[in-house]
């Protein structure tokens, strides 16, 4: 009863808030089979409220109070109740139903094509991608959705447009030789066999072979390239994980350092996530012959089978289209020992330092590990 109580208290600062009344009469009430006889009479008699077992519906949407089945919403999808029919009554068809889905204004019954709606519904989702690119369920959802670049469009419209003309001169000239492959199969064939052109064409240009370092040194990159360092690191504990890394030049000058915290993930994520971060900090700032080193074979071995089986399918992804770019870009696995600098910057970054930190200059703590690797460092 002192939930009753505390109910009616409510019902009467809503009608002092709204300036509206509560009719008891058309106030239903319903109990949870649990409550026994005895006190649901009580309630019900004591407040007036009328006892169901259903609470029915509301503006013709169901007042769930149970398990949601295919039943729950079937009667959305019934086209027979307007034609007089029934399960155990046939009827007249009277109407076309595209008819009935006419609009009120023009005629009809404003009823709904379903699968235009729903189209309609994923038309929204798919503009939200576009208009919201950096929401976290537009970067899960793209790389599962299989969607190409603007080239691959390109290259499916260009090859239509050869398959219909092909299509058409033989139709003509040769019908024998009419294969049963339709137009639109034909042009998606020749766009997948040029994808996969461009794409080895990327990976043999692009992206040196992979190489192994058996230097316990820093090197210096030839002439005319710049080579970055990357590296990860996992707290045992907690399982949070920072990545961080530097850039420097064939004089082995600081050009920039970074550090960012990942948040809680494996250690090999961790370093894809610290060449992810290399890569895209080389690129806005102009370099384009880039070497890449890191100590961790298993990042480079995920990388080089283009993400399948990578713990965090997302930034692999990135990678590559990082790589796809205008740009050469060289994999290196080197010794630990000759990555300390990047040791030292993966572990600068806060816990919450998602936006990451660049450093233009050389930290104190990095400064004697680069004068260890030459004589490049800057004042």
């Amino acid at each position: 009863m002192d939930q009753i109580k505390n109910m009616e208290e409510i019902l009467k600062e809503f009608c002092r808030a709204s300036g509206q009344k509560v009719s008891l009469a058309k106030t239903n009430i319903m109990f949870s089979k649990n409550v026994d006889s005895q006190c649901r009479a009580e309630i019900s008699t004591s407040r007036g409220f009328a006892e169901v077992g259903n609470l029915g519906k509301y503006r013709r949407v169901p007042l769930l109070h149970g398990r949601v089945t295919k039943a729950t919403y079937q009667y959305i999808t019934q086209r027979e109740f307007y034609m007089g029919k029934s399960e155990t009554k046939l009827g007249v068809n009277l109407a076309n139903w595209n008819e009935v889905c006419t609009p009120i204004s023009n005629g009809g019954l404003g009823f709904k094509h379903l699968e235009k709606q729903n189209d309609a519904f994923l038309m929204k989702i798919a503009f939200n991608l576009v208009l919201h690119p950096n929401q976290l369920w537009r970067e899960y959802c793209i790389p599962n959705l299989e969607l190409h670049d603007p080239n691959d469009w390109d290259l499916l419209f260009g090859s239509i447009i050869w398959s219909i003309w092909n299509h058409r001169n033989l139709s003509i000239f040769n019908p024998d030789e009419l294969g049963k492959e339709t137009i639109l199969e034909q042009g998606k064939r020749m766009q997948m066999e040029g994808i996969r052109a461009i794409e080895s064409k990327v990976k043999t240009s692009n992206i040196e072979p992979l190489k192994q370092s058996g230097e316990n040194k820093w090197k210096p990159p030839p002439n005319g390239w710049m080579k970055f360092n990357s590296d990860g690191a996992r707290n045992p504990r907690d399982g949070y994980a920072t990545c961080g890394g530097i850039i420097r030049n064939n004089i082995g000058e600081w050009i920039l350092g970074y550090a960012r915290a990942v948040g809680i993930c494996s250690v090999v994520e961790a370093e894809i996530w610290g060449v992810f971060e290399g890569l895209t900090h080389a690129w806005n700032i102009g370099e384009r012959q880039v070497i890449l080193e890191t100590d961790s074979a298993e990042a480079l071995r995920l990388l080089a089978k283009r993400g399948e089986g990578a713990e965090s399918p997302i930034i692999p992804q990135r990678i590559r289209e990082l790589v796809g770019r205008n740009w050469t870009v060289s994999f290196t696995q080197i010794r630990r020992e000759a990555n300390g600098i990047a040791d030292i910057m993966s572990k600068k970054s806060g816990r919450d330092d998602f936006a990451g930190k660049v450093c233009r200059e050389p930290p104190g703590d990095t400064i004697s590990r680069l004068q260890e690797d030459g004589p490049g460092l800057r004042s």
